[in-house]
């Protein structure tokens, strides 16, 4: 998925298709596609409320590696443009299923102290992809002019999604997942593999014991249906916060455009526009737009990588609420210095200042390195809601960050060819507001197991 959002930065993918690059029928194109594959990802996530419970987390998340197969074949031979529009739908599909299912199945086979590590692990490989994603792109840039340039990066795609169907063929089954289905061996075994410590070795047998105990409080209300479940979740005050909570969490992380690897892509699919609009050409914004995740430009190591290991590393001694809320504050300043660079800048011949405020643009996501938001999101969202639900939360919850990816991204850019630097006080405001939200009304989880979540 992430190598389709560099292809706007190769003129043999416009001449291919018969678009005429920066026209007003080229940005309505650009923002089709950007639309259509949040559009897959809202699917994907409606879908994993009903998949996720029925047939588990390890073969809901094998069913959404053929579809990402599918979707990446499709892409990678696109015969016009009607083509590439379908793939980035089903494409949209599969990830809106993995991002959802990937954190949720971490988070239910992670022991508590270490759930926020583990599941931040799900961010760390998305900023990686990113990074890889524009390597490889700026790579082919330089590949003789012809399809060749933009079809390889999107056949790249094929590599992870099949890694993953194949690597999870030897993952165990979510031990909650189980117990819920009344296969409570195969549970205590799963339970006793990942969390046997012989330095305590009752934690692995109050730990299953906890998890049963919640199941049989939960099996009171009766065996239900997937829709049933859905319709449970709205039948109480605290079900209802829950679902607001996590999916204003969601949105409100991707309104604020958080740089580039929260998988909005407001930046990052428009980000070769926005290099453009400096006055940057050629293959230079293939590689700046790589090279933001690298700090000071050097290979390996990603801003966005590092700033999410950080997060990883210590979101369970710091906690969700201060890393979230310094993250927040420290990109509304971003956006904020964004919005100066290019209302003084953009549309004046002053090379000096588009040149700084390019570079200033990649430099401030340094600054943010170790307040990233990225992870959190994953790792709240996977946490807060009650087992008989939990796959249907969590896929109401990232419905959030799919609905605003796609109404942002299908208006970026002619947005930002309308408006321009306007177009950003839309997300300072947001973003004002979704800080109010997680200091007034967003609990802290951290080092709590999920059965205790769940009883609050």
């Amino acid at each position: 998925m992430c190598f389709s959002a560099y292809t706007i930065g190769f003129q043999s993918f416009f001449d291919y298709m018969g678009l005429v690059n920066g026209s007003p029928h080229a940005n309505a194109i650009l923002g089709a596609a950007n639309g259509l594959y949040p559009a897959g990802g809202c699917f994907g996530c409606i879908f994993v409320g009903w998949v996720g419970e029925v047939y588990g987390r390890k073969r809901s998340m094998q069913v959404g590696c053929l579809i990402g197969i599918i979707g990446a074949i499709l892409m990678c031979a696109a015969q016009d443009i009607a083509m590439f529009l379908v793939s980035r739908f089903v494409m949209g599909w599969s990830i809106g299923m993995l991002v959802t299912l990937v954190p949720l199945y971490q988070s239910e086979c992670s022991p508590p102290s270490h759930r926020g590590l583990m599941v931040g692990y799900h961010g760390i490989l998305i900023a990686s992809s990113y990074t890889l994603a524009g390597l490889v792109s700026f790579g082919c840039f330089f590949a003789p002019f012809g399809n060749f340039q933009w079809r390889f990066p999107l056949a790249v795609q094929l590599i992870p999604v099949t890694v993953l169907f194949l690597g999870s063929f030897f993952l165990p089954f979510s031990p909650r997942w189980l117990l819920s289905v009344g296969r409570d061996d195969e549970a205590w075994q799963v339970v006793k593999r990942l969390h046997d410590d012989p330095a305590d070795p009752d934690f692995a047998i109050a730990e299953f014991a906890e998890m049963k105990a919640q199941i049989e409080l939960e099996r009171k209300t009766g065996s239900i249906s997937p829709w049933g479940k859905a319709r449970m979740a709205f039948s109480r005050a605290s079900y209802r916060k829950r679902l607001c909570l996590g999916f204003l969490l969601q949105m409100g992380n991707h309104c604020i455009s958080i740089p580039k690897f929260s998988v909005p892509l407001l930046i990052s699919s428009s980000e070769i526009i926005l290099y453009n609009s400096l006055g940057i050409n050629g293959s230079i914004p293939i590689l700046l737009t790589a090279c933001s995740t690298l700090p000071l430009n050097f290979p390996n190591l990603a801003v966005a990588i590092l700033g999410n290991a950080t997060t990883a590393l210590f979101v369970d001694r710091v906690g969700r609420r201060k890393f979230l809320m310094v993250g927040i504050i420290g990109c509304i300043l971003f956006l904020v210095l964004e919005l100066a660079m290019v209302a003084k800048y953009v549309g004046t011949s002053n090379q000096a200042g588009l040149s700084a405020g390019g570079n200033e643009y990649i430099c401030f996501e340094l600054m943010l390195l170790i307040i990233r938001c990225d992870s959190i999101q994953y790792v709240y969202a996977s946490e807060i809601f009650p087992m008989q639900w939990r796959s249907f939360g969590m896929g109401f919850s990232l419905l959030g960050q799919w609905l605003s990816n796609t109404i942002y991204l299908a208006v970026t850019p002619t947005a930002l060819a309308q408006v321009s630097w306007r177009f950003f006080f839309l997300f300072i405001s947001l973003g004002l507001v979704y800080l109010i939200l997680v200091y007034f009304f967003m609990p802290e989880t951290s080092r709590l197991s999920l059965e205790q979540i769940g009883a609050v």
